[in-house]
């Protein structure tokens, strides 16, 4: 099993990302599987997504409209996602509408 968590910084402000709505899926036969949902902590991160096997295809849907939802700022797309194969690296995604960061790094689960 592979642990998933993720980093996503607001470039545009130059600070983390406090409060993005995230979504883990699994890709299946049968399309995708929701495994999780949380949202980013103060410091723009998310610890607490559910593991998942090893070369699986995940993929992590950010909510930025929520994100924007207090803002008089509207991003050009208001969901941002990101699909990778988990294995133990790191992966930095940005978005296209709002140069938001997504830093996800999948580590080894000790057993």
């Amino acid at each position: 099993m592979t642990g998933i968590s993720t980093h996503v910084l607001d470039t545009s402000l130059g600070r983390p990302a406090a409060g993005v709505p995230v979504e883990l899926a699994l890709h299946t036969e049968g399309g995708w599987q929701v495994l999780g949902t949380s949202a980013t902590d103060s410091d723009g991160r998310v610890k607490d997504l559910p593991a998942a096997e090893a070369g699986s295809v995940v993929r992590l849907l950010f909510d930025t409209a929520a994100y924007y939802a207090g803002s008089a700022e509207r991003p050009f797309f208001p969901r941002s996602r990101s699909s990778s194969r988990s294995r133990p690296r790191s992966t930095t995604t940005t978005c296209r509408c709002c140069s938001t960061r997504s830093a996800t790094r999948s580590t080894a689960e000790a057993r």
